[in-house]
């Protein structure tokens, strides 16, 4: 499931990591036997697609970021390194 959402965020040229750290918080956070899982699933909704896109609609991810998400205490953090110039602006500029 994590495999999707670094490809996806790649596609959009922003690099994202997981870290074994948060992968052990969203499986203790979503870990239900009873339901298979659909919990965790939405625990990586929560956790990290709606802080991403959160994060890209609001300015703080932008394209040639790298972004990676990792644990702190039980809680999912959001580490952003910010990228001088994506590929898309450096083609762009290229093309000028």
């Amino acid at each position: 499931m994590s495999h999707t959402i670094v490809k996806r965020m790649d596609e959009q040229d922003v690099h994202l990591k997981i870290t074994p750290a948060a992968v052990d918080v969203i499986g203790k956070d979503g870990f239900d036997p009873e339901y298979g899982a659909r919990p965790i699933r939405r625990a990586l909704q929560k956790e990290v697609e709606d802080r991403l896109s959160e994060a890209l609609l609001s300015g703080q991810v932008k394209l040639g970021d790298r972004v990676t998400i990792g644990a702190s205490k039980g809680k999912i953090t959001l580490n952003v390194r910010k990228n001088k110039a994506s590929k898309k602006e450096k083609k762009v500029l290229q093309e000028v």
